[in-house]
């Protein structure tokens, strides 16, 4: 039986699940790419259930990338160790993160001739707070808090139901986001996720940023956040409806002060590292 052949970046034994996973350069290309929930494959796992786990990964706003990206990942690391094989020629890994995102985001676009309409038909939408809404209808307060200084944000949920044993509030910190209207629209989205994580079919979301909902509500064009408009519109599907709508900042004090508390926390958590 022939001997398997070394990995030509780190010497190791040359697998598929090496190539595409467990190689240091794999690894990196992994770490590089903006994924909402981070994966971590373990050593013994096969092909088969990398995959299966990656199929669910899906690409931080504002990428714009509403499908999970791992096939294109995978084709780049292969295509990447041909090419270093063959030609002798070493592609930097955040060279394949960034063609891989960008073939994914081609692909997306070309199943949708028109993101923005979709947007439209598959949500109600309203900017009126005072509006009579349905008493079964849950509502999902969002909100965010940003540090200009650090790029850090801390973001929040809250969503209101008639059920009160369910977990239905929370907070995450998220880094490297540089701009305050993006990190609402992440407030946003992972709102939104929340109420799909608990199998809500109706949801009613309220976030006190004017410009983001008044953006949805009348389908504006804001480069900045176009890639957020894609992964609405897919989150949006998962609902029988789904409602945008602007409250004041008064009427969000709940999400306000988890997102704040959040952001507090981790900033006093790096303070004590660095003493």
């Amino acid at each position: 039986m022939m001997a398997a052949a070394p990995c030509p970046r780190c010497k190791e034994v040359e697998t598929p699940m090496h190539v595409l996973f467990h190689c240091p350069y794999a690894k990196e290309v992994w770490r590089l790419v903006p994924l909402f929930t981070p994966v971590h494959i373990v050593g013994d796992s096969d092909i088969k259930s990398a995959l299966a786990i990656f199929r669910n990964a899906l690409c931080l706003p504002p990428t714009g990338i509403r499908v999970p990206v791992h096939p294109w990942i995978c084709w780049l690391l292969w295509t990447a160790r041909n090419k270093l094989i063959f030609e002798d020629k070493t592609i930097r890994p955040i060279e394949v993160v960034s063609k891989a995102l960008s073939s994914a985001l081609e692909w997306d676009q070309s199943q949708s001739t028109n993101s923005s309409r979709r947007i439209g038909t598959v949500a109600n939408r309203s900017n009126n707070p005072r509006a009579p809404m349905a008493p079964s209808i849950p509502i999902c307060f969002v909100d965010a808090a940003w540090n200009a200084s650090s790029i850090r944000a801390g973001i929040a949920w809250s969503i209101d139901t008639a059920s009160p044993n369910q977990p239905l509030s929370g907070a995450r910190v998220i880094d490297g986001v540089n701009s305050p209207l993006v990190v609402d629209a992440l407030a946003l989205c992972n709102g939104i996720r929340k109420a799909i994580d608990l199998g809500l079919p109706s949801i009613i979301v309220s976030s006190d940023c004017a410009m983001f909902i008044r953006a949805i509500l009348t389908i504006s064009q804001i480069k900045e956040i176009y890639g957020v408009f894609r992964d609405i519109d897919s989150l949006s599907s998962h609902f029988v409806s789904i409602n945008f709508q602007f409250i004041p900042r008064s009427q969000n004090r709940e999400a306000d002060v988890l997102a704040k508390q959040a952001l507090k926390a981790q900033v006093s958590s790096s303070i004590l590292l660095l003493g």
